[in-house]
């Protein structure tokens, strides 16, 4: 009895590089959502909540229950994200998914902010505006989409997510940890002075950061009470941004031996300081007197024989008297 083999099915050869492109493309699109929510999606709903009935209008309240609310939502987006990674996520995936959730954001503010805007305010059509905006954000946007599927750059991606600017994980956790957390606590501490100086100074403007919509009657609120938010993101990622440098190999490696060489330091005991510095103490106040004898000594003797003439009131008024330049 003649059996025919079933043909064995070829598998479609899967390109690394395409993959990692879409990939990383759907990750910087859920990151785009998701901070468009919490920083704008989240406020508008509660500002026209808020709207309804005014009789509980409380902007002090108001600004810190909304920020409450979308700290919460941001950790859930945060969870909801590393689920949707998976177990065992691709090499690069994070690194691709936070400089394409950047580009998105760059495109939308030159497209409709730097330049929909100035073509707005002139009175165009919007017909004509959508005709400029619409094929250069299709142009931008492919720009993007070439450049994740060139190899180079995948490398580039997966080289940088190694080196762990994306990821929690602490570099020799269990090395140098008290210089490690000092110098980031330093860090954090010049930080929030800087971000609260440009605070005191004006520098952050008040109220909505908004874009017009061209060709609507919309604007899109971009941005919530940007003299609050503003410092309060810029402090979130420059504080990522120093915990990542004291993780980072090279620095890491510095401080870890920083403290190794801090350690074979033989620090004296307080009862020994106490005594050195007692007797250091002693002996300059014995020496400032001994000079101060001797100095007063060899005055009169050289005043004796006519050597030294000092005249004490007229050297008074000329210390006191004005200075030629």
């Amino acid at each position: 009895m003649a059996v025919a083999d079933k043909p064995a099915s070829k598998t479609a050869h899967r390109n690394p590089v395409q993959e990692l492109a879409l990939a990383s493309l759907a990750g910087a699109a859920y990151l785009v959502a998701s901070f468009c929510l919490v920083v704008s999606g989240i406020p508008t709903l509660w500002d026209y909540w808020l709207g309804i009935d005014q009789a509980i209008k409380n902007d002090f309240l108001s600004t810190a229950l909304v920020m409450i609310v979308s700290v919460v939502a941001a950790v859930g987006l945060i969870l909801l994200g590393r689920k949707l990674e998976g177990q065992h996520p691709l090499r690069g995936l994070r690194a691709g998914s936070v400089i394409g959730a950047l580009l998105f954001l760059l495109i939308f503010i030159v497209v409709f902010d730097w330049i929909g805007g100035p073509l707005n305010a002139r009175g165009m059509e919007p017909t004509v505006i959508w005709a400029v905006l619409g094929p250069l954000t299709a142009i931008l946007l492919f720009g993007v989409y070439f450049l994740y599927t060139r190899p180079a750059f995948a490398k580039y991606l997966i080289g940088l997510e190694e080196n762990g600017w994306f990821s929690t994980s602490s570099f020799k956790y269990n090395q140098g940890q008290k210089v490690r957390r000092a110098t980031l606590i330093a860090f954090l501490i010049l930080i929030a002075m800087g971000l609260w100086g440009n605070i005191r100074t004006g520098t952050f403007a008040r109220g909505n950061w908004e874009i017009d919509i061209p060709g609507m009657n919309y604007s899109l609120v971009a941005l919530f009470n940007v003299n609050l938010m503003l410092p309060f993101l810029l402090f979130l990622g420059l504080g990522w941004i120093a915990w990542r440098l004291v993780n980072w190999p090279s620095f890491a490696d510095f401080l870890i031996a920083t403290e190794a060489e801090m350690n074979k330091v033989s620090w004296t005991t307080r009862k020994r300081l106490l005594q050195d510095t007692i007797v250091v103490l002693v002996t300059l106040l014995l020496m400032t007197l001994f000079l101060f004898v001797v100095d007063i000594a060899w005055i009169q003797i050289l005043r004796f024989p006519g050597v030294l003439q000092i005249d004490p009131q007229s050297s008074k008024q000329k210390q006191l008297g004005p200075t030629d330049w």
